[in-house]
């Protein structure tokens, strides 16, 4: 039976809590720098795709050193596929390239759940908007939040 939230379902004009951590839960953001690259590579693929036809909005964020949560709204069907996997392509390579090192970053493909309702994506915002506090994180962490 696979992994709760690994198979996807992909559907219009949807939010999905969207997920992933790396290999072995080791870390993924190594330095300040990388927060920023991974932030400002979501940014840039999101305009990119607009210019395309294909849109995500990104609702609320948190990267912590071993993986990272999305709120995410997407509009067309398998728009966040597109999105996750131009995002971790890019930034998989600048820390390969980065750090000198090769082979995966993540442990897998990025889970995904599919919100159905204003409770779940509630409830689900303030899991991902609360996550760096219950992994005991400075309280002043800087990213998280609801603009990339």
């Amino acid at each position: 039976m696979p992994a709760i939230n690994a198979l996807k379902q992909y559907r219009p004009n949807t939010i999905y809590h969207v997920y992933n951590r790396g290999v072995n839960k080791q870390d993924v953001f190594f330095s300040e720098r990388d927060y920023m690259v991974f932030r400002n590579l979501a940014r840039t693929t999101q305009y990119e795709m607009a210019k395309t036809g294909s849109q995500i909005e990104v609702f609320a964020f948190a990267l912590l050193p071993n993986h990272f949560h999305f709120i995410l709204w997407q509009y067309y069907e398998r728009d966040m596929v597109h999105f996750m996997r131009s995002l971790t392509l890019k930034y998989v390579k600048y820390v390969n390239e980065e750090y000198e090192r090769v082979g995966n970053l993540f442990m897998r493909p990025y889970k995904a759940r599919l919100l159905y309702t204003p409770v779940q994506v509630a409830k689900a915002t303030r899991y991902v908007l609360q996550n760096p506090v219950d992994a005991n994180l400075p309280a002043d962490w800087k990213h998280v939040g609801t603009k990339l």
